[in-house]
């Protein structure tokens, strides 16, 4: 299951805040990475993966994370769209991206 990030940087120890799906108080942890790579970078061993309007990323752990390329509209980050999301897949990850594009296209509609 995919989770969604308040807030993502790119660092060794980052720090991160997950919505807490029942609603309540936001869980907070760190992210412990080593090397957060773009997926279309020459290292990258896999085939290059896209979703088009995101930007892919692959952690050095296999996780996939994607940030929209160009900001939601303020209506649908209300709406609850999040720019960066995280799956342990890509079609997961496909899969969550889609859920987000749908949150702003019913808002922006």
């Amino acid at each position: 299951m995919s989770n969604t990030l308040s807030r993502f940087n790119y660092g060794i120890n980052q720090r991160y805040v997950k919505r807490n799906p029942a609603g309540g108080q936001a869980i907070r942890g760190s992210l412990i990475a080593q090397e957060l790579r773009p997926m279309d970078d020459a290292k990258t061993a896999t085939p290059e993966p896209t979703i088009p309007g995101w930007r892919l990323i692959l952690s050095d752990r296999g996780r996939f994370w994607a940030v929209r390329r160009e900001a939601f509209p303020p209506d649908a980050l209300r709406a609850g769209a999040e720019p960066t999301v995280d799956a342990d897949t890509f079609d997961a990850l496909k899969v969550e991206v889609a859920r987000q594009e749908e949150i702003a296209e019913r808002v922006v509609s």
